[in-house]
């Protein structure tokens, strides 16, 4: 993922979960994903029966992904407070 440039997409369900937490909080999720976006840094997990499907951790949340590497897009599904 290193050296990879992904374009964010955004879906609804993605964003209406990002304006439902707390606005710090709301803040360290996107740093998490813009720089996971622009260096491939960050505790990402690939889901084994997803090709494409990833969790990337910003503690204490988690951010549901999936990552086209065709179209290099990083789509944002959903955010959920870890347990």
């Amino acid at each position: 993922m290193a050296g990879r440039r992904w374009e964010i997409v955004w879906s609804h369900a993605g964003l209406w979960a990002l304006r439902r937490i707390p606005w710090r909080d709301a803040c360290d999720v996107d740093a998490a994903v813009l720089r996971f976006a622009a260096t491939g840094e960050g505790a990402l997990e690939r889901i084994s029966d997803d090709p494409v499907g990833a969790v990337l951790a910003a503690p204490p949340y988690s951010i549901r992904l999936t990552l086209d590497p065709i179209d290099q897009l990083c789509t944002v599904w959903r955010i959920y407070r870890r347990r």
